[in-house]
């Protein structure tokens, strides 16, 4: 690959520097590649859970952030309580996960670029030439053999090339974060309207409400009125501190395509997961793995192979919310829901 020692001049740029662009960054690095992380501030974050697998990938890299946890647990499809073993997972932050991935990546040589605003790029002679808006001033010209769009669900590199995102279902989620909760895990409560979920270490915890679009606006108001009309969630936190609610789309979506000759979308701007698959991070690791294949040769096999992940996970997404027979009058989950048409 480039042996040059310009620091605008790349094997890989990065367009994004979140938990699926780190990652790929730093698979691309452990093959000799020179890699650029295109990097902008925001101020999204929450707590998730890991599986045992992506834990295990983390400690690979000793990266050990969050609180261990060994089970999940959840009220869904009747009252009675199930309880699903994980020993090996986690609860992180994810802005603390991405944040230490980004370190890493920097350790073993990638080059952070921090950007606002203004965002150009055109083909070039074996090659991707990118203009940007410095955070300080002026602007600066980057060059690449290969793009990464690991943009999330804006997918900035995708849509300019002329993809375009399908959108599967309408599922909003309306957030809170939680001070001190004094608890560690993961659970989960359906409920007439939609569905809950708190995750949690002992420090920090989010708390989640998800619906369609009508039920979120109006529960953004105050997300404790249907918290305390949980019947099980409720008496995890008798009293809780709450911060600022935000609102965000969490649904089913897919870029049409996700790959072309030397580009690839990776994590979410590739596709989004409803949170209830708990597969974001997974993902994310597991598109890492692929990327240089994929950007040197196979574009056309990585964008089928994305394909046929994303209906496997739709068929386990439909079985899931299967489960839940008690309300299905409900508009949330009756048989024409938007927010389960998936």
């Amino acid at each position: 690959m480039t042996s040059t020692l310009n620091r605008n001049e790349f094997d890989a740029l990065v367009v994004g520097a979140g938990v699926a662009g780190c990652a790929t960054a730093l698979e691309l690095l452990s093959t000799g590649w020179r890699v650029g992380i295109l990097h902008r501030h925001d101020n999204v974050s929450g707590m998730e859970s890991l599986p045992p697998e992506v834990a295990s990938s983390l400690g690979a890299l000793s990266i050990r952030v969050g609180s261990e946890f060994s089970e999940v647990v959840a009220w869904w499809g009747s009252e009675r309580e199930s309880r699903a073993i994980q020993p090996g997972g986690r609860i992180v932050e994810r802005s603390a996960l991405a944040g230490a991935l980004r370190f890493r990546a920097i350790q073993r040589g990638a080059t952070v670029i921090e950007s606002v605003g203004h965002f150009s790029s055109e083909r070039i002679h074996e090659g991707w030439g990118l203009e940007f808006e410095l955070t300080r001033s002026g602007d600066r010209r980057l060059t690449a053999r290969y793009l990464v769009d690991a943009t999330g669900r804006a997918s900035v590199i995708g849509r300019r090339l002329g993809s375009v995102r399908m959108n599967l279902d309408d599922l909003f989620c309306v957030s809170a974060s939680v001070l001190e909760p004094d608890l560690v895990g993961t659970w989960t409560e359906s409920t007439p309207d939609g569905w809950w979920n708190l995750c949690c270490t002992r420090e920090r915890g989010t708390l989640s409400f998800f619906s369609a679009a009508k039920t979120i606006r109006e529960a953004r108001e105050d997300i404790t009125v249907g918290f305390y009309g949980t019947r099980n969630i409720r008496h995890l936190l008798p009293a809780p501190r709450l911060g600022e609610s935000e609102v965000r789309p969490c649904g089913s979506s897919r870029m049409l395509s996700c790959a072309g000759p030397g580009w690839i979308s990776v994590g979410d701007a590739a596709s989004t997961l409803q949170p209830l698959a708990s597969a974001g991070v997974s993902k994310a690791f597991r598109d890492a793995r692929m990327a240089r294949r994929a950007l040197e040769a196979r574009p056309v096999a990585y964008d089928r192979l994305q394909t046929a992940e994303f209906r496997s996970y739709l068929r386990q997404l439909r079985q899931q919310y299967a489960l839940e027979s008690r309300w299905l009058g409900s508009p949330f989950w009756g048989p024409t829901s938007s927010a389960m048409c998936a």
